[in-house]
């Protein structure tokens, strides 16, 4: 085994675990829905940001071009790309194949399959995988830009059949705000604008310390607290005699889901991913894409926007538990074919 296929392996078995964690503390009454909407309250406008500006805010590597424009559009287009496969799929299979019977869901489904866990596995893995450069981190972020972009019009269309008002206010949420923030930051540079008094006296006394440290401090606290809200969200929303009742209908779907989400995607991501003409930040966050699963949110979508929620069950937690498998190999063998490693 080589030695990234054995770290990946490591780390993916690690979140995993803190998701665990996350289902136990659900099912003993610890992580009540209640107070994981407050954790993810947190989380998601608190956290989450201040991991952002840690990652993204006077980086380097957005002095690039590339690194600014070419990431969201890769996110989006990914995501455009396998809901619109996905969709197809689900229409041309025969429907003893998919047990997919109605339009609610084949949307969802097709939904589910194409969305991507783009934040609480990736983060981790290339915090791990790519420890000295801040830049992949980074550019994850603002890859994941165009990827929330395709959450809220693409998955949402594909469940709800339509485009609204409110998933237009959706897109304007503090994460995604604070990467705007962050970039235009980076690109306009306000400090060296500052009198140089002002830049004398920080420079002298380290009073960007008081900046950094405590959002150092709370970005670090954004992924173990995220993973264990989903872990807990996994608990509260799966029950297994739902699925055992009509297990050749769970296995079926099940298998269709994997072969597309870890099989099929995987090869055309990496496809592009070798010949696309972006920087090595992004074709390494690309790969990383490529050897994830279905993301667990688009089950909260299903239940907001509509959509036939058992189908976005199985749909979403059949790969993510088959990409314990999938994911560290996907990685080894992508990093390779686009000459990262």
């Amino acid at each position: 085994m080589s030695e990234t296929l054995k770290t990946t392996l490591f780390i993916v078995l690690a979140v995993y675990a803190v998701m665990g964690t996350g289902a136990v503390c659900g099912k003993v009454g610890w992580l009540s829905p209640r107070t994981r909407k407050d954790l993810l309250a947190i989380v998601i406008n608190v956290l989450i940001p201040c991991m952002i500006v840690k990652n993204v805010l006077m980086n380097p590597v957005f002095k690039d071009p590339k690194n600014l424009y070419g990431p969201p559009l890769i996110g989006f287009s990914i995501i455009l790309v396998s809901v619109l496969i996905g969709w197809i799929a689900a229409k041309i299979l025969p429907v003893g194949l998919t047990t997919l019977d109605s339009t609610k869901r084949i949307g969802t489904f097709a939904a589910c399959l194409g969305m991507l866990n783009y934040g609480y596995v990736p983060i981790p893995l290339i915090e791990h995988l790519f420890p000295n450069s801040s830049g992949v981190l980074g550019v994850l972020f603002v890859q994941n830009v165009g990827t929330e972009f395709a959450l809220w019009t693409v998955c949402v269309f594909s469940m709800l059949g339509r485009f609204d008002s409110k998933t237009v206010k959706s897109l304007f949420n503090i994460p995604v705000m604070v990467i705007v923030g962050c970039l235009l930051f980076d690109i306009f540079e306000p400090l060296r604008y500052l009198p140089f008094t002002w830049r004398y006296a920080f420079g002298k006394y380290n009073l960007d310390v008081l900046f950094w440290t405590p959002i150092s401090m709370l970005a670090t606290s954004a992924i173990p607290l995220s993973l264990l809200c989903v872990g807990g969200a996994i608990a509260e929303e799966f029950h297994l005699s739902d699925f055992v009742e009509d297990i050749g209908k769970t296995l079926r779907i099940s298998a269709v889901s994997i072969f597309f989400r870890l099989l099929v995607f995987p090869c055309l991501i990496l496809l592009a991913a070798k010949y696309i003409p972006v920087s090595r930040e992004a074709k390494i966050v690309t790969v990383i894409y490529a050897s994830m699963s279905s993301a667990t949110f688009p089950i909260v979508l299903a239940e907001t926007y509509d959509g036939d929620v058992k189908t976005a069950l199985l749909t979403s937690l059949s790969n993510s538990f088959a990409a314990i498998a999938t994911t560290p190999f996907w990685i080894a063998a992508g990093l390779k074919w686009v000459g990262i490693v």
